[in-house]
Protein backbone atom coordinates (compact mmCIF):
# COMPACT_ATOMS: atom_id res chain seq x y z
CA UNK A 1 0.00 0.00 0.00
CA UNK A 2 1.63 3.17 -1.08
CA UNK A 3 2.29 5.83 2.11
CA UNK A 4 -0.31 8.80 2.38
CA UNK A 5 1.26 12.33 1.74
CA UNK A 6 0.09 14.73 4.15
CA UNK A 7 -0.52 18.06 2.10
CA UNK A 8 -0.86 19.81 5.44
CA UNK A 9 2.94 19.23 7.17
CA UNK A 10 5.61 21.33 7.12
CA UNK A 11 8.23 20.97 4.05
CA UNK A 12 11.43 20.38 5.10
CA UNK A 13 13.91 23.46 5.33
CA UNK A 14 17.20 23.45 4.28
CA UNK A 15 19.36 26.36 5.47
CA UNK A 16 22.09 25.26 3.62
CA UNK A 17 20.69 24.85 0.30
CA UNK A 18 19.41 28.45 0.25
CA UNK A 19 21.96 30.65 -1.89
CA UNK A 20 22.61 34.16 0.00
CA UNK A 21 23.46 36.11 -2.83
CA UNK A 22 23.54 39.58 -0.88
CA UNK A 23 26.19 37.98 1.32
CA UNK A 24 28.00 36.39 -1.71
CA UNK A 25 28.01 39.95 -3.54
CA UNK A 26 29.00 41.41 0.04
CA UNK A 27 32.21 38.75 -0.11
CA UNK A 28 33.01 39.65 -4.14
CA UNK A 29 32.98 43.84 -2.99
CA UNK A 30 35.50 42.84 -0.28
CA UNK A 31 37.77 40.76 -1.96
CA UNK A 32 37.80 43.41 -4.89
CA UNK A 33 38.86 46.26 -1.89
CA UNK A 34 41.81 43.90 -1.04
CA UNK A 35 42.59 42.66 -5.01
CA UNK A 36 42.04 39.17 -3.67
CA UNK A 37 39.08 38.84 -6.17
CA UNK A 38 39.04 35.99 -8.74
CA UNK A 39 38.49 32.52 -9.68
CA UNK A 40 39.65 29.85 -7.80
CA UNK A 41 39.04 27.29 -10.32
CA UNK A 42 38.18 26.56 -14.35
CA UNK A 43 35.97 29.30 -16.01
CA UNK A 44 32.80 28.16 -17.37
CA UNK A 45 31.19 29.68 -20.48
CA UNK A 46 27.95 29.59 -21.00
CA UNK A 47 26.13 30.35 -24.81
CA UNK A 48 22.56 31.49 -24.54
CA UNK A 49 21.17 31.40 -28.36
CA UNK A 50 17.76 31.44 -27.96
CA UNK A 51 15.45 34.53 -26.59
CA UNK A 52 14.75 35.82 -23.49
CA UNK A 53 10.86 34.65 -22.76
CA UNK A 54 9.22 31.38 -23.47
CA UNK A 55 11.65 29.58 -24.73
CA UNK A 56 11.51 26.27 -22.47
CA UNK A 57 13.42 29.03 -20.25
CA UNK A 58 16.32 28.46 -21.95
CA UNK A 59 17.59 31.67 -21.04
CA UNK A 60 16.20 31.80 -17.26
CA UNK A 61 18.51 28.12 -16.99
CA UNK A 62 21.31 29.98 -18.23
CA UNK A 63 21.31 32.75 -15.79
CA UNK A 64 20.63 30.26 -12.90
CA UNK A 65 23.37 27.93 -14.06
CA UNK A 66 25.83 31.20 -14.16
CA UNK A 67 24.64 32.01 -10.52
CA UNK A 68 24.96 28.72 -9.65
CA UNK A 69 28.84 28.50 -10.74
CA UNK A 70 29.55 31.71 -8.90
CA UNK A 71 27.95 31.07 -6.01
CA UNK A 72 30.95 28.17 -5.49
CA UNK A 73 33.74 31.32 -6.26
CA UNK A 74 34.49 29.97 -9.51
CA UNK A 75 34.29 32.38 -12.60
CA UNK A 76 31.64 32.43 -15.70
CA UNK A 77 30.86 34.17 -18.38
CA UNK A 78 27.84 34.33 -20.47
CA UNK A 79 28.06 34.35 -24.48
CA UNK A 80 24.84 35.86 -26.06
CA UNK A 81 24.40 35.69 -29.88
CA UNK A 82 21.82 34.94 -32.17
CA UNK A 83 18.67 36.00 -30.35
CA UNK A 84 20.03 35.34 -26.82
CA UNK A 85 21.11 38.67 -27.43
CA UNK A 86 17.53 39.83 -26.43
CA UNK A 87 18.73 38.78 -22.44
CA UNK A 88 21.00 41.52 -22.32
CA UNK A 89 18.59 44.56 -23.68
CA UNK A 90 17.00 46.55 -20.40
CA UNK A 91 13.65 47.63 -19.83
CA UNK A 92 12.99 43.99 -20.30
CA UNK A 93 9.14 43.49 -18.88
CA UNK A 94 7.43 40.08 -19.77
CA UNK A 95 4.28 41.00 -18.19
CA UNK A 96 2.19 40.44 -21.32
CA UNK A 97 3.42 36.68 -21.50
CA UNK A 98 2.50 36.38 -17.88
CA UNK A 99 6.56 35.25 -16.93
CA UNK A 100 8.58 36.78 -14.41
CA UNK A 101 11.26 39.28 -15.20
CA UNK A 102 14.86 38.31 -15.35
CA UNK A 103 16.36 41.26 -14.66
CA UNK A 104 16.67 40.64 -11.55
CA UNK A 105 18.91 37.46 -11.77
CA UNK A 106 21.05 39.26 -14.90
CA UNK A 107 21.66 41.94 -12.00
CA UNK A 108 22.84 39.04 -9.88
CA UNK A 109 25.19 37.51 -12.26
CA UNK A 110 26.84 40.74 -12.64
CA UNK A 111 27.42 41.71 -9.54
CA UNK A 112 28.34 38.60 -8.65
CA UNK A 113 31.53 38.83 -10.78
CA UNK A 114 29.68 37.16 -13.97
CA UNK A 115 31.23 38.93 -17.45
CA UNK A 116 27.80 39.03 -19.94
CA UNK A 117 29.22 39.72 -23.82
CA UNK A 118 26.96 40.07 -26.63
CA UNK A 119 28.22 39.27 -30.06
CA UNK A 120 27.85 42.81 -32.47
CA UNK A 121 27.10 40.61 -35.42
CA UNK A 122 23.71 39.08 -33.74
CA UNK A 123 23.01 42.92 -32.69
CA UNK A 124 23.09 44.69 -35.79
CA UNK A 125 21.11 41.63 -37.36
CA UNK A 126 18.15 42.46 -34.71
CA UNK A 127 18.32 46.65 -35.24
CA UNK A 128 20.11 46.77 -31.79
CA UNK A 129 22.65 48.59 -30.27
CA UNK A 130 25.12 49.27 -26.96
CA UNK A 131 22.93 51.12 -25.84
CA UNK A 132 19.84 49.18 -25.68
CA UNK A 133 21.95 46.70 -23.64
CA UNK A 134 22.26 46.87 -19.47
CA UNK A 135 24.99 48.42 -18.16
CA UNK A 136 27.80 45.84 -17.68
CA UNK A 137 26.93 43.79 -21.03
CA UNK A 138 30.17 44.17 -23.41
CA UNK A 139 29.60 43.94 -27.30
CA UNK A 140 32.25 41.64 -29.28
CA UNK A 141 33.52 41.16 -32.25
CA UNK A 142 33.65 37.53 -33.84
CA UNK A 143 36.96 36.59 -33.35
CA UNK A 144 36.83 38.08 -29.73
CA UNK A 145 33.79 34.96 -29.38
CA UNK A 146 36.46 32.23 -30.66
CA UNK A 147 39.03 33.40 -28.38
CA UNK A 148 36.28 33.19 -25.27
CA UNK A 149 35.72 29.95 -26.16
CA UNK A 150 39.38 28.85 -26.71
CA UNK A 151 40.00 30.09 -23.04
CA UNK A 152 37.22 28.61 -21.20
CA UNK A 153 37.92 24.85 -19.56
CA UNK A 154 34.02 24.01 -19.57
CA UNK A 155 30.87 25.46 -21.84
CA UNK A 156 27.08 24.94 -21.87
CA UNK A 157 25.00 25.96 -24.53
CA UNK A 158 21.35 26.75 -24.06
Amino acid sequence: MAEEVNPTAEEEECPECVIDTEALKRRRAEQEANGSAGSNGDAVLILLTRGTYGHHDDAFSAVQVGNAVLAVEQSATMLLLDDGVYFGVKGQDPIDLGLPNNIHYIQDFLDLGGRMLALRSSLEKRGLTQEDLLDGVEVIEPAQMVREVEQHKASVTF
